[in-house]
């Protein structure tokens, strides 16, 4: 665990508040661990960024702590208190609450609406108590003002419909939700996914309520934080030390047997092995890979060939330079199992293949720009044809 320094916060660990404490957190989903004995102490005005690759175990914290999932063992306790979240509704009652990488709004509604979703003002006296209208009025008033105490210049109009604005805009609304509700502990999933705009927004809503509000975030890159965020966080680490990985990885293979006995599923040791290695130490892919495969009831050394790979890099870079927009469509719907970062790497490592020398830098342009939009766009298929495209038409070729 290593830890940037932390503005606004106590300077010793003695003189600060343990807000939000979790003890051997144990999550198990069939015979794969998702958490094994988790710690956690977060401190008054702290923000805590949980840092690690997919399949570290960061979302099933955050599920664990925000009661979306129960945890199979171990302790949560908020101001010194146990807590035994059953549901996310008693999280939030408490104090808790959790910005999701879905975000959890809905598009139809307008910003206000969205902002009091499952906790609708209603009108006062017997309109509000017996016929259960709701205070639309009192509802975009209140919204108005805390859109506009956190600072968030990006949201003008909060009887706007939510399915109108752009996906940082979104971001903001939930962000603003969470702050306008979370009176102790805002969790935000996957922040490194947010815009700049919504981690702008976020920075805001540390600052106002820092001095009674603590933070958590999960993120895989923290270098996808701006270091407005990044300067304010302490850092837990959720990576694997050299000499762990091969541990870890022969008792994820040991579950993996387990699991394929049990389902009777014959299979090849050596080949299980070698989709192991590829994935590892992302469980949740190699588990999803492992389903696909088996679908016949047998993994051997054929099966091996259907492992998901970039397929025929060649074709794609002969598609470009022909400019054949319906065969470089076709290679990328062949490559749509593969992890969208992977795709754009390839891609940039092959490039000078059929670049002239002078394309090669706005190539590499391009691709930052597609891949950095990779992180929170809604179809990662359309985001990589559009890049293939401006490839395809903005560059030389060879």
């Amino acid at each position: 665990m290593s830890a940037t320094e932390a503005v606004s916060l106590p300077e010793t660990i003695e003189d600060r508040k343990v807000i939000f404490k979790a003890r051997g957190l144990v999550q198990v989903f069939g015979r794969v661990v998702a958490l094994d004995a988790c710690d956690l102490d977060l401190y008054q005005g702290e923000v805590l960024a949980v840092i690690g690759d997919n399949g570290a175990g960061k979302s099933s914290l955050i599920k664990c702590l925000s009661g979306a999932n129960i945890p199979d063992e171990g302790t949560i306790e908020l101001d010194g208190q146990r807590v035994d979240f059953k549901r996310p509704q008693d999280a939030q009652d408490a104090g808790v609450e959790t910005v999701y990488q879905t975000l959890a709004v809905s598009p139809a509604l307008d910003i206000a609406t969205n902002m009091y979703l499952g906790r609708e003002l209603r009108k006062p006296g017997v309109l509000g108590k017996v016929f259960r209208l709701l205070d639309g009025k009192r509802m975009r008033q209140e919204a108005e003002k805390n859109v506009k105490s956190l600072g968030i210049s990006t949201l003008q109009n909060v009887g706007q419909p939510v399915e109108t604005l752009s996906g940082g805009q979104r971001q903001a609304v939930a962000v603003a939700r969470a702050a306008a509700f979370g009176s102790k502990v805002i969790i935000l999933d996957e922040a490194d996914a947010m815009t700049t705009d919504a981690q702008l927004a976020l920075r805001g809503v540390m600052e106002e309520f820092s001095s009674h509000c603590t933070f958590i975030m999960t993120c895989n890159y923290k270098s996808k934080l701006l270091e407005a965020l990044h300067s304010r966080s302490t850092v837990i680490d959720f990576k694997l030390e050299p000499a762990d990985k091969p541990v870890m990885a022969m008792q994820f293979f040991k579950r993996l047997e387990m699991i394929l006995t049990e389902n009777d599923v014959t299979y090849e040791k050596a080949v299980l092995a070698k989709i192991v290695e590829k994935y590892f130490p992302d469980y949740r892919r190699t588990l999803n890979e492992l389903q696909s495969l088996a679908v016949n009831g047998v993994i051997d050394a054929g099966t091996l060939a259907q492992v998901t790979s970039i397929k025929k890099l060649s074709d794609l870079l002969k598609a470009l330079k022909e400019k054949d927009f319906g065969a470089m469509r076709k290679w990328v719907v062949q490559n749509s199992d593969i992890d969208a970062s992977q795709v754009f790497r390839k891609i940039y490592d092959n490039l000078h293949e059929v670049l002239q020398p002078i394309s090669i830098p706005q190539a590499v342009v391009i691709i930052a720009k597609y891949q950095y939009q990779a992180a929170f766009v809604a179809d990662q298929e359309i985001n990589q044809v559009a890049c293939l495209t401006e490839i395809m038409v903005e560059c030389l070729f060879q």
